[in-house]
């Protein structure tokens, strides 16, 4: 899709390709893509295989519960863990790869298969820390203390970063915004 699209930015950029029979914007090999359905499938689940190994990969880390020590940051600011930094990143891949995708459909599958997948993942992996170590009825040890502040300040972070992109015009235009009534 992403080669697809580089094509025909160069055909229309640099050729000025307007299609004469449609009277308008030529709609592109993307769409000659992206308009069949068995080619925009298998594209959208390679694209989620890859996604949600990379996400596993994220969650699987040995630092991935582990806060960033930032430099310079107030002591009263709460940080992120390396795998909320980390999904944050690889939503806005997901998000800025496929800008492109003209059909408003074609953004929302894109935006459920692939963006709400990954958050929805990352909410189930804080939610068994809290299972395994917030309903255990006896006292917390400092371990489960530390991985608890962790699911929170991650928690924060991630709603943080998804209001800011809520707040940014062109990102909303390209992702969850197409999918509001």
């Amino acid at each position: 899709m992403t080669e697809a699209y580089r094509f025909d930015e160069a055909i229309r950029n640099d050729y000025l390709y307007l299609d004469p029979a449609a009277g308008a914007e030529w709609p592109g090999t993307l769409e000659v893509l992206a308009g069949n359905q068995e080619v925009f499938d298998a594209f959208l689940r390679t694209e989620k295989e890859f996604a949600l190994h990379k996400f596993a990969e994220i969650v699987e880390a040995d630092d991935a519960w582990t806060i960033i020590d930032e430099e310079g940051g107030d002591d009263d600011d709460s940080r992120p863990t390396h795998s909320a930094d980390r999904v944050c990143i690889l939503v806005a891949a997901v998000t800025e790869k496929y800008p492109q995708v003209s059909r408003k459909a074609h953004r929302i599958r894109l935006f459920v298969s692939l963006q709400v997948a990954i958050l929805e993942r990352y909410c189930d992996a804080m939610q068994k820390i809290v299972d395994v170590h917030g309903r255990s009825g006896v006292a917390l040890t400092e371990a489960a203390s530390v991985r608890l502040c962790a699911v929170l300040c991650s928690a924060l972070h991630v709603a943080s970063v998804l209001k800011e992109w809520s707040e940014d015009v062109v990102r909303c235009h390209t992702g969850a915004a197409d999918i509001r009534p």
